[in-house]
């Protein structure tokens, strides 16, 4: 297992920020998790990469400062062996808004998680009503974009696209 030493990002040049940009929409995943609580539960936002090269999770962590690696368990022997680095919470408050100029397919999945992010409250504690049913809103379209297969035609153009 493989952590960032800093909690606080690291500054990144743009180059490198595009790059890490091109890795999130082709290999990255901008999701959930969730957490039981007395109260019922807690989402929490989380940016993760799954791969086969341990370098370039270990990549990620080198020039960001942010995330944590772990070995993914698989169940058939034949499979390569994989990693995931992901990013929770106070990560994906720094990460996101830099990286989010060069996003060119996840753009909606990055504001979303932002979105979640701001209503997210610190240590877990369990969050207000209101806030609840906003994450709720903002869960379910996430969901939506996330889900395989689906497709939306109005988002298949680049938004970086000169009108």
């Amino acid at each position: 297992m493989t952590r960032a030493n800093t909690r606080a990002m690291q500054s990144v040049p743009a180059t490198e920020a595009a790059y890490i940009a091109g890795i999130l929409d082709g290999e990255g995943c901008f999701t959930f998790t969730r957490s039981k609580l007395k109260t019922g539960w807690n989402y929490t936002p989380r940016v993760h990469v799954t791969n086969t090269k341990l370098v370039l999770l270990e990549w990620l962590v080198e020039k960001t400062g942010l995330g944590n690696i772990h070995p993914l368990r698989r169940k058939n022997p034949k499979y390569a062996p994989t990693w995931v680095w992901f990013v929770t919470v106070g990560g994906v408050r720094q990460l996101v808004p830099v990286v989010m100029p060069y996003l060119v397919l996840k753009i909606r999945q990055a504001e979303i998680l932002l979105e979640c992010a701001a209503l997210t409250t610190p240590g877990g504690r369990p969050p207000a009503p209101e806030l609840i049913e906003a994450k709720r809103k903002l869960i379910a379209e996430l969901k939506s974009l996330n889900r395989k297969g689906a497709c939306d035609p109005e988002n298949t153009a680049s938004p970086h696209a000169a009108p």
